[in-house]
């Protein structure tokens, strides 16, 4: 099985009656019942967060909607009904983390939502005002369905044309999980795997792992990487931040996406859109193998080309990613075109 990462906007989570959608990273604070919050707390400058619960309209009826944050030492700082419960179906619960009173300022939060119907909830991180340059990006919370004992990051940058990841866990159980991470890739020093010493996480609270803090992965490093909770269900996202922009990416500070359990491989996959340079936009397409055992994989785009490097003695190992790079990929300048990904090899 494997999995892609296509673009840095995230698909919405969805929060099931009586779960809890688990937020790990919330700048100034944040969390959603039945998702988690991760943390931007190593990326330079102010953050703060927002975190908006969507009440589907098919819901059968209002929705009871309490958020709940956590300190890093796994104690609540905050429980919060929301002010305007009950949600109506086809409404929004949305709190902003700064404004939030009795939260303590110039923290990270994790945070769980809960909801006593189905929702969907994202977050947003952005920076404060003061901080230069302003940046942000949503990610979607995390359903307590989608938590997993073993989760997958695609991307994993350290200095990686200036960009470098950090990877925020949370602990989606109350007691204490050890977690161990995996990280796989090629930088200045060849290819390489490294494996940090173990994370201790108390219940519902978040670790924030940076890449930059190894320097065994050395300069310039892409991959991906493995995060295993023992027998604590786990959730994470993956931020990639630079400090400072870029001539080539000025507008691209900053992105975050959503790890995927194992189940969310498949053999098959199917990429809509990837640009090279369509009215100025070009993509990259980022494919980890999420099984156990080699991959092989092929790209075939719409326009008929078709990548199968990654056949044999070069298929991807188990927690192997590869980024495909689609103005390298033999497709026309200006051109958009959508892409199947297979693996005939994997479950």
């Amino acid at each position: 099985m494997f999995q892609f990462r296509w673009v840095t906007r995230l698909a919405l989570a969805v929060g099931m009656i009586g779960a809890l959608v688990a937020a790990p990273s919330l700048g100034g604070s944040h969390t959603l019942d039945g998702a988690e919050a991760m943390s931007v707390q190593s990326v330079p400058g102010t953050w703060g967060s927002a975190i908006s619960v969507l009440v589907p309209s098919s819901s059968p009826q209002a929705a009871t909607i309490v958020f709940n944050f956590y300190k890093a030492d796994g104690t609540i700082a905050l429980s919060l009904p929301y002010a305007g419960n009950p949600v109506a179906p086809g409404g929004t619960a949305f709190l902003f983390v700064p404004n939030i009173i009795g939260l303590p300022p110039n923290q990270t939060y994790s945070a769980v939502v809960s909801a006593d119907q189905q929702v969907y909830a994202t977050v947003n991180l952005n920076t404060m005002a003061g901080t230069l340059p302003q940046t942000g990006e949503t990610y979607n919370g995390i359903d307590a369905t989608q938590a997993a004992t073993q989760v997958f990051a695609p991307t994993v940058q350290r200095t990686y044309h200036g960009f470098t990841s950090n990877i925020v866990v949370q602990n989606t159980v109350t007691t204490p999980a050890t977690v161990n991470m995996t990280i796989k890739g090629i930088g200045s020093l060849g290819a390489v795997s490294v494996t940090p010493p173990p994370f201790n996480i108390p219940g519902y609270a978040s670790v924030t792992v940076d890449m930059s803090n190894y320097p065994t992965l050395g300069e310039g490093f892409n991959g991906a990487a493995t995060i295993n909770g023992g027998s604590n269900l786990i959730a994470a996202i993956a931020n990639e931040y630079t400090p400072l922009p870029l001539v080539e990416q000025v507008n691209s500070l900053f992105s975050s996406s959503n790890t995927v359990a194992a189940s969310g491989g498949a053999s098959k996959v199917f990429v809509p859109s990837l640009y090279n340079h369509y009215h100025g936009f070009f993509t990259a397409l980022i494919v980890q193998n999420v099984d156990t055992a080699n991959a092989d994989v092929s790209v075939a785009y719409s326009n008929g080309v078709v990548n199968s490097t990654f056949q044999g003695a070069k298929a991807l190992a188990p927690g192997q990613s590869h980024l495909f790079f689609t103005p390298n990929e033999g497709i026309a300048f200006g051109q958009q075109v959508s892409a199947t990904i297979t693996s005939p090899n994997g479950k």
